[in-house]
């Protein structure tokens, strides 16, 4: 982002900052790949049903279609 830089009320010249955003993108990026690969796979198990909880507490973070289909909910 960038902002003027201003003395006694004039543009002196100009402020910059910038972040590199590279590793964090990357990251994002390799995310949504899997959470893709993940669907396809939940979605091609039409035999087979899981889920899967959150590691920090008792939440269910994911449940299988599968499962909606054998237990009807």
């Amino acid at each position: 982002s960038y902002h003027p830089l201003c003395v006694d009320g004039r543009i002196e010249g100009v402020a910059g900052l910038v972040a590199d955003v590279t590793e964090q993108r990357n990251a994002q990026a390799a995310l949504r790949e899997q959470q893709a690969l993940f669907s396809i796979l939940m979605e091609n198990l039409p035999q087979a049903f899981f889920y899967v909880v959150d590691p920090a507490g008792p939440r269910l973070r994911y449940v299988s279609p599968t499962y909606e289909r054998v237990f009807g909910r």
